[in-house]
């Protein structure tokens, strides 16, 4: 089931610790107006986390994905995701997806060049959009709800 964090006094913030690619990345960053941290939870045990945050753009780095943004918020940025239970992070790759508004034209990730995100992430049928110096953008299509979550994008089955 999918579920959000949105208060820095979670408890469940504690998770940040886990975050294998940006661990560095303060709890203020994470959860604001435009920030959030999603989970994947079943019978309440997490199994997955993932960091998003609305931007204007497509950005290339951390940094520029950390910069104020004053323009419409209409890309959502998977910047870090983690399991702890095999298949748990695609379950919730897409049910984030398919809650998105319909304000959000794009959503893609701000990856690590590593062969572990480009398998996962083209695994699950998102396209590598731009390299840059460190980081790969891949995109993940806003027309397909895999999960039917009731939402914005999808309809319930």
């Amino acid at each position: 089931m999918l579920d959000q964090i949105t208060s820095v006094t979670d408890p469940r913030t504690s998770i940040i610790k886990d975050d294998p690619v940006r661990p560095n990345i303060a709890i203020e960053h994470r959860i604001n107006d435009r920030a959030g941290i999603y989970l994947w939870t079943e019978e309440d045990k997490i199994l997955a986390a993932v960091c998003v945050s609305l931007c204007e753009a497509v950005p290339d780095s951390e940094v520029s994905m950390l910069l104020p943004q004053e323009g419409d918020k209409t890309v959502a940025v998977a910047y870090t995701i983690w399991s702890y239970s095999s298949g748990a992070a695609r379950k919730l790759i897409f049910a984030v997806r398919d809650q998105l508004p319909t304000s959000i034209k794009k959503m893609v990730t701000l990856s690590p060049q590593t062969e572990m995100a480009r398998r996962f992430h083209q695994s699950n049928g998102a396209t590598l959009i731009r390299e840059n110096p460190d980081t790969w953008n891949f995109e993940y299509s806003l027309e397909d709800c895999v999960n039917r979550n009731p939402g914005p994008r999808c309809e319930a089955a």
